[in-house]
């Protein structure tokens, strides 16, 4: 099989690891703030001092996923235009202030909720553009791990913050658990700072000096002339011939968009984000205290998102690629579900507290190790160059929709039909998604990103 070169080959000639790696980290470093957050929640709202409904609490929960989907839907067009890097840099600036805000200016429910879908408008550009900025700076052979980065900052931030939670909920300090989350937005904006712009992008707007001082400054590559100046005609063409937001559904590629609108939805109603937010509820409603349940979730769902995604993200992901990485996933939890939850219909007492603890710890591993190191290449994976932007904010739209509806109804849902049910309908939909990834998903492990238009079919020639 033979695969058509990248647009821009100049970085897969680097050597710099110690760039690469400051730009994998930089730019996946908006998953630990979003990551602290959505780790730190579930213990805030088990001692927040607002009284909430049940109804309020599974929509506060959710407003950070809220705010996301129109931002994931306008990130790629917003990045082309101004830039990837400073568009990184406001949502370091908006991760560091909302966290202060949710601590000394939350009055009620409305107040909460604002501050909450704001961060989560910085979240839904951080999400799409860190893929894309770290696909375009990284080589080829190693894009998936460095992509994939972005998860392992996200697991990190949720571990610690389970921790952080459970240390602070005897003191009802929900306040200090969000303005914790401070701290290390700042660290990132000023990481973001310090890296280069995109070279590619660049190009793209003409400014092709700044592009190759970047390359020789950063990337200390020697650019020769003539390949510089082919391979920036190729890529300013391109951009005359810029497909749309109809394009995207035109026949050519309507395919690939509702491959990646499916893929978001199977993401997020894999229940994952109803299992991390209310670990703490769940296990305060089998009869633990807030504290015992804080402290129960910070062992068995925090250590469940975290060691998976090492692995998984320095091993196997490049060996395995983003589809057999989805499937093994979808497989697992699947599998996980409807086993686990027999065994919460059938127990009672000590037994099913250790049942529900194991059931979820297997369930959030199998998330971890196949679509938390899946998501963050897939989107750049799958669409040419000429729509990845908007490719990549369709699928990441589609998952922040299902992950607001999965994490706003969980809470009615818990209350209504129980947990073992609950599982059991999330682990029948990731069966379907199981089906889904295996019929339709093409397999693009080691392959460098698509030119102009072409479809993986036309990329891959055999």
């Amino acid at each position: 099989m033979s695969y058509k070169r990248a647009y821009f080959p100049f970085i897969d000639r680097s050597n710099a690891t110690n760039l690469f790696r400051l730009i994998a980290i930089s730019g996946a470093l908006g998953g630990f703030a979003a990551g602290y957050d959505l780790g730190v929640i579930g213990d805030a709202l088990n001692v927040i001092s607002i009284k909430l409904t049940t109804a309020e609490i599974g929509v506060a929960a959710s407003g950070l996923l809220l705010g996301s989907i129109f931002s994931s839907l306008l990130a790629g067009d917003i990045s082309d235009r101004l830039g990837r890097k400073w568009i990184l840099v406001f949502d370091a600036i908006v991760f560091t202030i909302t966290p202060i805000l949710l601590a000394i200016a939350t009055f009620n429910f409305l107040t909460f909720l604002t501050w909450r879908v704001i961060e989560g408008f910085a979240l839904g550009m951080d999400n799409v553009l860190s893929g894309i900025f770290i696909g375009e700076m990284v080589p080829t052979p190693k894009r998936n791990s460095y992509v994939a980065t972005q998860q392992l900052m996200t697991v990190i931030a949720q571990f610690g913050a389970f921790w952080i939670g459970y240390s602070l909920t005897p003191l009802k300090a929900w306040q200090l658990m969000f303005a914790i989350g401070a701290i290390p937005a700042f660290i990132i904006l000023i990481l973001r700072i310090k890296i280069p712009e995109s070279p590619r992008w660049l190009v793209s707007k003409g400014r092709l000096n700044e592009a190759k001082n970047v390359l020789v400054k950063y990337f200390h590559v020697d650019v020769d002339e003539t390949d510089f100046n082919n391979v920036s005609n190729n890529i300013i063409s391109e951009l005359k011939n810029k497909v749309g937001w109809k394009d995207l559904f035109s026949s050519k590629f309507m395919k690939y968009a509702f491959i990646a609108i499916l893929a978001g939805l199977f993401m997020q109603f894999s229940g994952i984000n109803a299992f991390v937010f209310y670990s703490p509820e769940i296990f305060v409603n089998l009869g633990y205290t807030k504290v015992q349940a804080a402290f129960i979730s910070g062992w068995s769902t925090g250590v469940a998102l975290l060691w998976p995604v090492i692995p998984a993200q320095f091993y196997l992901i490049n060996r395995i690629g983003t589809r057999k990485a989805f499937l093994i996933g979808s497989a697992g939890m699947s599998i996980s579900g409807i086993i686990g939850s027999i065994f919460l219909l059938l127990l009672k007492g000590v037994n099913l507290g250790i049942a529900t603890i194991v059931t979820l710890f297997v369930f959030i591993f199998f998330f971890e190790a196949g679509y938390g190191v899946a998501l963050w290449s897939f989107g750049p994976e799958i669409f040419p160059t000429a729509i990845r932007g908007r490719g990549t904010s369709l699928f990441m739209t589609a998952d922040s929709i299902a992950g607001t509806i999965v994490t706003a109804t969980f809470p009615s849902m818990l209350a209504s039909i129980g947990l073992a049910y609950s599982i059991d309908f999330y682990a029948i939909i990731t069966l379907i998604a199981f089906i889904f990834f295996l019929k339709f998903i093409p397999n693009m492990k080691g392959k460098p990103l698509l030119e102009g238009t072409e479809t993986p079919e036309e990329g891959i020639k055999s």
